[in-house]
């Protein structure tokens, strides 16, 4: 007993070698303990090698055939103790060994033991396969249904012999129970490892036996021609291995293939006007059909059948044979007429004809729903073959590897392959005739497909296609998403003018994105996902926000000035800084795979420039998006070592210039282990690494401030260069935080009067000085700043009321200046336009008076006299008329000229009073509003320094 615990001992702590010492020295045992001998013990610990040392040993064959009476294995064999304890592999082995000691013949393969010895069984006549089933493992359950298939096929072939023998069974329970057993497919045999059409291996009959049985016992022409037809179309290959008959040389006959014309003329010898009907139709794209005779295809039929059998079998598996050829040419055209961007006319013919075939296919029974064959021998897969034309077509065009497609949010996943696809197709090629065709016509359509065409037909500007799809009322898709897609495809592809028309016309689409922060920030911090998983959650919104998607338009081109589409968002749809840097990480963090190029820390760059946006102001977004671009690069996962090397030295660089310049905090944005465990080919972590050195060392600088020196010390720093004016302590602090900070007035009245800088200014938390100084409580800092902001106040007040009184001045010279040129112009104009009535009224007075001046007079003296007047009396009165000429004389208008040069001159000479006037107010630029001048009636043009009245027009 004392022995038998040793052997117990080394067996349980798998030593091999001492177990063979000792049963050298001692003896190799076969008794048992507690029910178990060694071979038992073994098998539940599952000592492969220890079974196949004891294998060797004279006790063997009292081992293997000792029945375990140990609980739960009692009437249990060693092989269904390993079994039931999920070592299949031990398992495997003891029932070759256990095949070859019943047998008592040659030792033959594991492959053919395997075979031969799947009858063992315990002494209640059960399997290694029953205790496997109850073990916890999966891989272990799949171990005893793989092993119990050549039992369930061989039970199957028995049932079905004794179905086929009882001459009073039905037609159609023998049919059921060949397609819900599977007995006849090949699959089930070479599963079972039968790869051999008439081989029988360890059944009493082979594949070819039992057809030749089931033809012979039913010889029922239905049963007979439906059981052939089902075989011949089914995937059988696998019988023959890779060749169909392992070399030319053994097939029995000749493989005939019969022409376009052969083909026609069998469906009219044949009655088949149907067939015979499709094949004319389609002469224009059928002529080159060619169909091979099925009597010289396959042994199925000329092992199973001869005579007339053979002869009707074959004129019906040709005529499905052809339906199936009609079928495949009318898909391959299809696919043609696709590719060229054919007329929809032509499409709907040849649909037309292939849906009818593959109807015919389907209601003459020669497939099945549900049976998915794997190679489609005989290159007929019917499955695939009646499968309705759809928008999942894939066409044949191969697109290059750069394919803007797949670089654009939704399509990341895409391979260039999945390009083929009918409706991306259509939509690369701009075929708008055809795509409003397939949305009418074709099924297949989901929604996330409708919404993927609309927006790449935005973004390859396809406005028609946009057009069908926005405006059509049969699609799946909510409108709304659909304009969402639209505005989406255009932004990403930076269509500036095109995404203002459609926010015109659409509406602002609702970005899920910037109302997710929360969601996505707690999704990002979920340690618990898995790259892959994250990055498909956040997929989710990143496809779906037009920030995303313009900020990956403009990472991906190469334009670095156009910046409209940008600013349009910022200006017009209300995104906010904060809003772009955030969706700039959840962009990175989903798909940084293909973001890792330098034209992301490019854009980023510009950007800023051309928003006026300053990192600094956003200390805590940046933070996150610099950890999360640093996470990235933590491990060095490698696609192109050349454009990883430039992305990581791009990156360096941007973290250095956020450190350096706007202040941003890189300390610890990776795991500290990280640098113990990096590889020679990662040396980002040491490099950042050293970044993070640097930024402590200029943090380190500012303790000049911290530690009180005096002001001389620390002007003397700042003007050698070691304490940087403009540079940022820690929290984004500039020397004016800190010194107010510190209350420090000597050297803020210093930086701010001498050396120029903003008192206004913001700190990492957006606080100006000010605020730093009363959150530091420095009394004197605040007396002192809130002082210079009062006299600022009253200077810019004095200054604004000043140059508002200058303006007005200007503006009230001005107009009596045009009115007094307007004055003497307008006199000038009226007297010119009247001088001929002028002179001549002139004239007539001077004749007046020379002829009547002296009758006048003369009345003047008679009405004094009171007496009556009448002509008589005065013409008496007028003896002598003289008749006097009148000269025109122009000295009127002579002076008209010099008058109206002198008055322009004088207005001209306004402003340059005005100049003078504020030359001698304050330097500093007015904030003012400038007074608006009233609409004049004069434009005054001045081209040289002579001026004279003719540069004047009259304006009305």
């Amino acid at each position: 007993m004392c022995i038998f615990l040793i052997h117990h001992q080394y067996i349980e702590y798998d030593d091999l070698q001492t177990l063979q010492w000792l049963c050298e020295s001692y003896g190799t045992t076969s008794n048992t303990c507690d029910g178990w001998n060694l071979l038992h013990f073994s098998a539940y610990l599952g000592r492969v090698e220890i079974v196949a040392w004891l294998y060797t040993q004279p006790e063997w064959q009292t081992l293997v055939t000792t029945v375990s009476k140990r609980k739960p294995f009692q009437h249990a064999y060693a092989v269904h103790i390993a079994a039931g304890e999920g070592h299949i592999f031990l398992s495997d082995f003891l029932l070759t060994l256990k095949y070859h000691f019943e047998s008592g013949k040659r030792r033959m393969n594991a492959w053919e033991a395997n075979l031969l010895s799947i009858q063992v069984k315990d002494t209640k006549g059960k399997l290694p396969e029953f205790y496997a089933k109850k073990s916890p493992y999966e891989f272990v359950k799949e171990w005893a249904a793989k092993r119990e298939k050549p039992c369930v096929l061989e039970n199957n072939i028995k049932k079905l012999l004794l179905l086929i023998n009882e001459s009073d069974t039905p037609v159609d329970k023998v049919k059921q129970f060949i397609i819900s057993s599977k007995c006849l497919d090949p699959k089930s045999w070479t599963e079972c490892r039968y790869y051999s059409f008439d081989k029988k291996y360890h059944m009493s009959v082979s594949f070819g036996g039992v057809l030749r049985e089931c033809c012979s016992k039913r010889p029922d022409a239905d049963f007979v021609d439906w059981m052939c037809t089902r075989l011949y179309f089914k995937d059988n290959s696998d019988f023959f291995g890779i060749e169909r008959y392992g070399n030319e040389s053994e097939r029995p006959v000749e493989l005939i293939l019969l022409s376009y014309e052969d083909l026609l003329l069998f469906a009219e010898a044949n009655n088949c006007d149907d067939l015979a009907g499709y094949i004319s139709r389609g002469k224009q794209w059928l002529k080159d059909m060619s169909c091979a005779d099925p009597a010289t295809v396959d042994l199925l039929l000329t092992t199973a059948l001869s005579g007339e059998p053979l002869t009707r079998v074959r004129a019906k598996l040709l005529q499905a044979s052809i339906l199936a050829t009609i079928a495949r040419c009318a898909d391959k055209e299809v696919r043609s007429i696709f590719k060229r961007g054919g007329r929809p006319e032509e499409l709907d013919e040849v649909l037309l004809v292939g849906e009818i075939v593959k109807q015919s296919l389907i209601d003459k029974g020669y497939t099945e729903p549900g049976y998915k064959t794997q190679n489609g021998f005989h290159g007929y897969d019917m499955d695939w073959i009646v499968k309705p034309t759809d928008m999942l077509l894939y066409v044949g065009v191969e697109y290059p590897d750069e394919h803007p497609v797949c670089k654009q949010i939704p399509f990341r996943t895409l391979s260039p392959s999945d390009l083929d696809k009918l409706y991306i197709f259509l939509v690369i090629e701009g075929f708008a005739d055809l795509v409003e065709y397939c949305v009418t016509n074709l099924q297949g359509w989901t929604v996330e497909m409708e919404l993927e065409v609309v927006r790449l037909a935005a973004f390859f500007g396809h406005s028609s296609i946009v057009d069908i799809c926005v405006k059509s009322n049969e699609l799946l898709s909510p409108l709304n998403d659909r304009y969402r897609a639209a505005i989406c495809g255009a932004g990403e592809a930076l269509r500036y003018r095109d995404l203002v028309q459609m926010v015109s016309q659409l509406g602002t689409p609702h970005d899920k994105l910037t109302r997710s922060n929360k969601t996505i920030d707690e999704m990002k911090g979920d340690s618990k996902l898995e790259y892959e998983q994250r990055a498909k959650n956040l997929l989710s919104f990143t496809g779906n926000s037009l920030l995303c998607a313009v900020i990956n338009g403009y990472v991906l081109t190469s334009d670095k000035n156009d910046r409209d589409t940008l600013q349009y968002l910022v200006n017009k749809l209300g995104y906010t800084h904060d809003s772009i840097l955030f969706a700039m990480e959840v962009l990175w963090n989903s798909c940084y795979y293909t973001l890792r190029g330098a034209s992301f820390f490019d854009f980023f760059v510009n950007m800023t420039k051309a928003l006026n946006l300053y990192p600094f102001m956003h200390h805590k977004r940046m933070r996150s998006l610099c950890e999360t671009v640093a996470k990235s690069f933590e491990h060095g996962i490698r696609v192109s070592k050349v454009e990883e090397d430039e992305a990581e030295m791009k990156c360096l660089e941007w973290l250095e210039y956020l450190a350096d310049e706007e202040g941003i905090d890189i300390q610890q944005l990776i795991s500290p282990s990280s640098l113990r465990y990096c590889s020679n080919t990662n040396q980002f972590p040491p490099k950042l690494s050293e970044l993070a050195k640097k930024q402590l060392l200029n943090w380190a600088t500012f303790n000049i401030v911290k530690r009180g020196e005096s002001l001389q010390e620390i002007q003397s720093a700042i003007e050698q260069g070691t304490l940087p004016l403009y540079g940022r302590d820690r929290g984004g602090l500039l020397l004016t935080h800190l010194s107010a900070a510190y209350d420090r007035v000597d050297l803020l009245e210093w930086l701010v009067l001498t050396k120029g800088m903003d008192i206004k200014s913001m700190d990492g938390q957006s606080r100006t000085v000010l605020d730093v100084a009363k959150a530091s409580k420095a009394a004197s800092s605040t007396k002192w700043i809130t002082e210079l902001q009062a006299r600022r106040t009253i200077a810019s007040f004095t200054e604004q009321n000043y140059h508002r009184l200058l303006e007005v001045r200007k503006h009230q010279r001005l107009t009596k200046a045009t009115t007094t040129i307007q004055t003497i112009y307008r006199g000038y104009i009226v007297r010119k336009l009247y001088s001929g009535i002028l002179v001549q009224r002139l004239e007539e007075s001077q004749r007046f008076s020379a002829i009547w001046g002296h009758v006048i007079q003369q009345y003047n003296g008679i009405n004094s006299n009171k007496e009556p007047l009448n002509w008589s009396s005065l013409r008496e009165s007028v003896s002598d008329i003289n008749q006097v000429e009148f000269t025109y004389d122009d000295s009127y208008f002579e002076d008209t000229d010099e008058q109206l040069s002198k008055a322009l001159e004088g207005a001209l000479q306004v402003d340059d009073c005005v100049e003078e006037e504020k030359d001698t107010a304050d330097n500093e630029k007015s904030s003012a509003e400038v007074v608006k001048e009233e609409p004049s009636d004069m434009v005054v043009e001045s081209s040289s320094s002579e001026v004279s009245w003719l540069s004047f027009q009259m304006t009305r």
